[in-house]
């Protein structure tokens, strides 16, 4: 309804105790309805004070719908709550630092034991005018915000009026909003969150992004990658790497990015053998620790003229047994020391191949002076442990390998082809093995089908 202001609605005293209707978040912004609300209130304490007057406009598509606008006697607005209740409707409520009006009304919809006003489902327009127009004003007051850009309507301190230059504002910050890529509720209520970012002007580029579960590759200007990632929601989770706080990525990855490049993928392994494979390819330069490739190695078993030795290796010796490989130096560096104790103690080499092969951890390292030395004592412990993490690793990597790797459609290529069980694992796959070791009722429900890709 255009025009005056709607006369008082009369009350009807049914009890409400149903949920308020949720707007579904990915609802483009030129369908949503928004109720503008604005209280007067005798002060701030809600568990004091009262709710003098109430003015509400329903805008959608940029067209006023409909209002509700009401004078409320000392003790009355419980009266008003039903119809109050029923102009809301499936609406999303809107206003000028909204939270002190929720806290009203929630207050008076407790005392009559109705559902509460969710306060984080509402749109405030105060916290995305600090975010969309903080350069072009001092402060984001309700009135300076009319003076300097010539609203229609101007507050009053009065509830219809102050809703009414609400409604201006939040067609301007609208209007703004799309030039960071907002154009669904949703991306309305992060982009406080977003818009003070120093490259949040990219977010206009994310517009057509797909709201699916899948990975992404951030690209420079030159094609190269410099970032992977998963997401639950593409879009959603690609714009939250615009928050000014609460997230990991670095700078130089915002900076650099001009594109992304987008896979759907709705299997969580799916999802994570991508990024896997995907940082093997491309190795971000910020993400370069997280290859699990780089770090890990071999526990190398050489065969000699006067007996065997141990020793850690990135990568397989001919004529050497390769033992794992661990996912990281430091354990292969101490199953190796472990090792060389055996050898020095009188252990061949085909003992020790024989308990990796059958998933016993060798048991015969002692040092007497382990007995009255607690040095001594700390460090056959620690050989003892890393013999038993050498041989629990290279029993799955074993295991898990000869099962094939993950397929489906979509996935990115492997960085390596996996070799036969008798040859020693590529490091590139190795996290990729890792990985589905640790999804056993994943594995076993795929068993030889249509998900594995075959070894060899």
């Amino acid at each position: 309804m255009h025009g005056a202001p709607h006369p008082t609605l009369q009350p009807r005293l049914e009890p409400r105790h149903d949920v308020q209707p949720q707007v579904p978040s990915d609802r483009p912004l030129h369908e949503v309805a928004f109720c503008v609300l604005d209280l007067e209130t005798t002060g701030t304490d809600p568990s004091w004070d009262e709710i003098t007057e109430i003015g509400a406009i329903v805008v959608q598509g940029g067209e006023r719908q409909r209002t509700f606008h009401s004078l409320v006697a000392p003790g009355q607005v419980d009266a008003l709550l039903p119809s109050l209740l029923e102009f809301l409707g499936d609406t999303v409520l809107t206003g000028h630092n909204v939270g002190f009006d929720v806290r009203f009304l929630n207050a008076a919809l407790g005392r009559t034991e109705r559902t509460l006003l969710d306060p984080t489902a509402v749109v405030d327009t105060m916290y995305l005018a600090r975010a969309l127009l903080r350069d072009d004003v001092d402060d984001c007051r309700l009135g300076t915000l009319a003076e300097r850009f010539g609203f229609e309507h101007r507050p009053t301190h009065r509830a219809f009026e102050d809703a009414a230059a609400t409604v201006d504002l939040l067609h301007l910050l609208i209007e703004r909003a799309w030039g960071f890529g907002a154009t669904t509720l949703d991306d309305l209520h992060e982009l406080p969150k977003l818009a003070g970012h120093r490259w949040a002007a990219k977010l206009r580029r994310t517009e057509r992004l797909p709201r699916r579960a899948g990975v992404f590759t951030c690209h420079a200007g030159d094609g190269r990658v410099v970032w992977v990632g998963a997401a639950d929601l593409l879009r959603r989770d690609m714009r939250a790497m615009f928050a000014r706080t609460g997230t990991s990525v670095h700078a130089s990855v915002l900076r650099d990015t001009e594109t992304w490049r987008v896979v759907e993928l709705d299997d969580p392994l799916a999802r994570a053998v991508a990024v896997e494979r995907l940082l093997h390819r491309h190795r971000p330069r910020p993400q370069r620790g997280s290859v699990t490739g780089d770090r890990a190695a071999h526990v190398l078993v050489v065969p000699g003229r006067s007996g065997w030795r141990a020793r850690a290796s990135r990568v397989p010796v001919a004529g050497a047994h390769a033992l794992g490989p661990l996912p990281d130096r430091a354990d292969a560096a101490a199953a190796a020391v472990a090792l060389q104790r055996l050898a020095q103690q009188g252990v061949s080499a085909d003992e020790v191949l024989a308990w990796v092969a059958d998933g016993s951890a060798p048991d015969r390292l002692h040092d007497p002076a382990a007995l009255h030395d607690p040095v001594a004592a700390a460090l056959l412990r620690r050989d003892r442990d890393a013999l038993h993490r050498l041989v629990e690793v290279h029993g799955v990597v074993a295991h898990h390998r000869c099962l094939g790797l993950f397929d489906v459609p979509g996935l990115p290529d492997p960085a390596a082809t996996l070799p036969p069980p008798t040859d020693a694992l590529p490091l590139d796959l190795l996290s990729e093995v890792l990985l589905l070791a640790e999804h056993p009722e994943h594995r076993s429900a795929a068993g030889t089908g249509d998900h594995r890709r075959a070894a060899g």
